[in-house]
């Protein structure tokens, strides 16, 4: 998944098998965040339909997480 993206990409189906999948990568990688914004919000059980993905990360870690996932728009 994260090593593997594209910008070529059309469209990632963001299920819990993606949260996963993210969740066991960044793990391997020693890598930490919280995921936060609609999606947070839907694993609690509410429906926000949402496209795009928010995960706070420490500064620190800003770096890595661009070699990780070098697709993702980090601010």
């Amino acid at each position: 998944m994260a090593r593997n993206a594209t910008r070529n990409a059309t469209l990632i189906v963001m299920n819990e098998d993606f949260f996963e999948q993210l969740a066991r990568e960044a793990q391997d990688a020693s890598l930490t965040f919280m995921l936060v914004g609609g999606h947070a919000v839907n694993a609690y059980g509410y429906q926000r339909t949402k496209l795009d993905v928010y995960l706070l990360i420490a500064e620190s870690a800003l770096g890595a997480w661009r070699t990780f996932y070098p697709y993702a728009s980090c601010r």
